[in-house]
């Protein structure tokens, strides 16, 4: 094989260096180059609502004494701006005070910052947020995930509760259109994060579509066969009094001896305005 042959010269960079950063800078305007602005932080003793931000001063510190705004300590509301920025604008914020920075929920900004949890988010010192400018939206959201700090009064809603719990997820979602009553119900026995279905020794489908003898006895007989875990729900499942009330779909499972029920309510006025 021939060796392939360079040209007689080496390519060369330019590099340029200031106090706003480093940008690197072809020497030939045919090569394929990459050009990348660093950002350094900028210090700012913020003392008041909103943060001053511009295409140059991005990447903020937040220094100085804890302050109240408004009753709030320490809060960031949202962002003056200075000039036009682009769709995904970068922007973070450093806490470098001894105390939490509230990052407020959508406030009343300019730009304001819209968080999906939809609550306050509380930085702690030395913990930084980043954020991206949302043009459509005229906000700032979150890049990444937030770290949700576990308290009092959301350890069951995060980790679960302690006992052992029953879902059941729809294949047809929240809701069943009245002209297409076909959905998978699938059953998972769940305790904090681990997931105990395969211990389960004995599945018992129930449904409730009535008050009447008729109904009591209809749906007796229905439960006879549905000792198994994955539901399949056809039309034929449902009676005609699901057009005027609610048909009631109920799982139990036992796991050494131990029952765990779940419902599944189907009703007329979430089927009509499907």
């Amino acid at each position: 094989m021939r060796p392939i042959l360079l040209p007689a010269y080496l390519p060369y960079l330019y590099v340029y260096v200031s106090d706003e950063g480093i940008r690197s800078v072809s020497s030939d305007s045919d090569a394929d180059f990459v050009t990348k602005l660093s950002y350094k932080w900028t210090k700012i003793d913020l003392q008041s609502k909103f943060i001053q931000i511009s295409e140059l001063n991005r990447n903020i510190e937040i220094i100085g004494g804890n302050i109240s705004i408004e009753g709030v300590k320490n809060g960031v509301f949202g962002f003056d701006v200075s000039g036009e920025f682009p769709d995904g604008f970068n922007v973070s914020i450093r806490n470098n005070r001894s105390d939490y920075l509230t990052i407020i929920h959508n406030a009343q900004a300019e730009l304001p910052i819209k968080l999906y949890t939809f609550e306050d988010y509380y930085l702690r010192p030395g913990e930084s947020i980043s954020l991206k400018f949302e043009k459509a939206s005229k906000c700032f959201s979150v890049v990444g995930g937030l770290d949700i700090r576990l308290s009092y009064k959301n350890v069951d809603e995060i980790l679960g509760s302690d006992s052992l719990t029953l879902f059941i997820d729809s294949s047809a979602g929240d809701f069943l259109d009245a002209d297409n009553l076909n959905t998978t119900f699938v059953p998972t026995v769940m305790r904090y994060f681990k997931d105990y279905t395969n211990d389960v020794v004995s599945w018992q489908w129930f449904r409730e579509s009535g008050t009447t003898q008729e109904d009591q006895d209809a749906d007796q007989i229905w439960s006879m066969d549905k000792n198994y875990p994955i539901l399949e729900l056809t039309p034929e499942d449902f009676t005609q009094n699901i057009h005027s009330g609610s048909v009631t779909f109920m799982c139990q499972a036992v796991k050494h001896l131990q029952k765990h029920k779940n419902i599944s309510r189907f009703c007329t006025s979430k089927l009509r305005h499907q």
